[in-house]
């Protein structure tokens, strides 16, 4: 039997400063990119690294190359980064070997960029060197742009991929000498992306050498003073005894929304290390533990005040014993590995 589950994998997304009603025109757009500072969540260098593989594939951090052999999918999981309040940024410069072509995938290469009830942004590399961004969502596939004939992928030296997603929808793309926004498009239809919650793998069926690989979230405002800091963590310790002082979990999450009327942060309580309810946009509400401003623990997911996700967290994902539900009822309840469902 099919099981009609969504991975749900997103962390904290604190608002630094992007607003998802704001109207930003072609030149603000241009200085976010050119003069943000950048929270740098991930590079190559990092300790998280983890290629998850049922044939072999693997991660060679000696010289840099995801390793598989044909038609063996490996799976580069990317910490997770800042969402939907923050806009985001994927920098990939990478080399391709001489296999690509021979990949029995049409996508020997893919970026899966936003995973969450509502869908993810897609980054796929066909064999002639095409890049293609497109979405999916519950109504399906949408292609969103293509990026062919002198700005495709190189075979013979290094490409240079950079991807960055708005809060509010609109994107920027580079792929060697192509630099678009797509506020230039012109397209309606293809202008802006749906927000989604973030989680971040490369999909590979070929070896792929890396020379740089990041995931930054683009902040607007200078870090907070020290005393300044203090007081935020004494309200937030303050919010969160309030929450765990109520008996039961409807009745936080009532009180919680009740509060919005006199404080104006999606967080209410510690969503740094503590507990916490934070409000995500298109009605999706995380209430539990937090770890270092990830999901961790015990926690529930809430999609427009209905129950969706009943369970255990791990580094922001799924993992663990859990229970999804949808209209109510309990559509799955087991155990969950990396943000999906165990099923045998």
């Amino acid at each position: 039997m099919k099981i009609p589950i969504f991975s749900i994998c997103f962390i904290l997304s604190i608002s630094l400063g992007y607003s998802q009603g704001s109207e930003y025109n072609r030149e603000d757009y241009m200085n976010m990119l050119n003069q943000d500072s950048r929270v740098s969540l991930f590079n190559i260098n990092s300790d998280s690294i983890n290629v998850e593989s049922d044939c072999g594939a693997n991660y060679d951090s000696a010289n840099r190359v995801l390793y598989t052999t044909k038609d063996c999918r490996g799976k580069f999981w990317m910490e997770n980064n800042l969402s939907l309040d923050t806009a985001y940024e994927f920098i990939f410069d990478f080399s391709l070997t001489a296999d690509f072509k021979n990949s029995g995938s049409a996508y020997p290469l893919q970026a899966m960029l936003g995973n969450s009830p509502n869908g993810f942004t897609w980054l796929g590399i066909n064999k002639e060197g095409q890049l293609e961004l497109s979405t999916r969502d519950q109504d399906g596939w949408i292609d969103v742009l293509k990026v062919s004939k002198a700005d495709k992928v190189h075979f013979d030296r290094e490409n240079h991929l950079r991807f960055v997603q708005f809060p509010d929808g609109y994107f920027y793309i580079e792929l060697n000498s192509y630099k678009r926004l797509s506020f230039d498009l012109g397209d309606t239809s293809i202008k802006k992306l749906p927000i989604v919650g973030i989680s971040n793998r490369i999909n590979f069926y070929s070896n792929v050498k890396i020379s740089n690989l990041e995931m930054n979230a683009l902040t607007e405002t200078e870090p907070k003073d020290d005393f300044l800091a203090e007081l935020e963590d004494i309200t937030a310790n303050m919010q969160a005894d309030q929450l765990l002082s109520i008996e039961s979990n409807d009745e936080r999450l009532e009180y919680r929304n009740n509060m919005r009327l006199l404080f104006d942060n999606p967080c209410f309580g510690n969503c740094n290390n503590g507990f916490g309810v934070y409000d995500f946009d298109d009605g999706i509400q995380y209430m539990g533990q937090w770890k270092d401003r990830k999901f961790e623990g015990i926690g529930l997911v809430y999609t427009n005040g209905d129950l969706y996700y009943d369970g255990n967290f791990s580094n922001g994902v799924f993992h663990g014993r859990g229970k999804v539900y949808q209209n109510g009822q309990l559509v799955f309840d087991g155990e969950f590995k990396n943000g999906e469902p165990v099923i045998d």
